[in-house]
């Protein structure tokens, strides 16, 4: 009997990262309510069991995209923070980062803000408790589209 590992291999990580990306783009086309994992999979050309093998519902892929979400931001806004050594620099530099990545991930923050108004975690259970979904996600979307004037790299309105 092969002892359990604690860590996925690199196929399984690699997989799950590839579903996970999938379930960011399904969820930023269709919205959180229509991605689900028979369209997750259809947009791979995997089986919604092999989804199910890596991920314990739909509850666990979603808090697994919002973390890659977040963790990507932080990771583009940090380094460009971390080249500033005073605290306007980096206080700019947070600024301008924030905007060019709304900028550059249109896709990205549009499936954020579904998600924000639309999943609902363990530790907001109550409906009433949960705001609007659809309007938010819908004009973030509009915002966000590719050729939307609403939103423009900081880096477009410098000199």
């Amino acid at each position: 009997m092969t002892p359990p590992r604690d860590r996925p291999t690199f196929t399984e990580a690699a997989r799950r990262q590839q579903i996970i990306d999938a379930a960011l783009q399904t969820i930023a086309e269709q919205g959180y309510t229509q991605a689900s994992f028979a369209e997750i999979a259809r947009s791979l050309g995997i089986t919604k069991g092999l989804i199910a093998y890596h991920f314990d519902g739909k509850h666990d892929l979603i808090t697994s995209t919002i973390q890659t979400l977040l963790s990507r931001q932080s990771a583009y806004v940090k380094a460009r923070v971390a080249a500033h050594h005073d605290a306007a620099g980096r206080m700019q530099a947070y600024i301008a980062a924030s905007f060019d990545y709304i900028a550059q991930h249109r896709a990205h923050v549009a499936a954020l803000v579904d998600l924000w108004g639309s999943f609902t975690s363990p530790w907001r259970r109550s409906p009433s408790a949960r705001p609007p979904t659809s309007r938010a996600g819908r004009t973030c979307a509009r915002s966000c589209a590719p050729g939307s004037s609403r939103v423009r790299s900081s880096s477009a309105t410098r000199p």
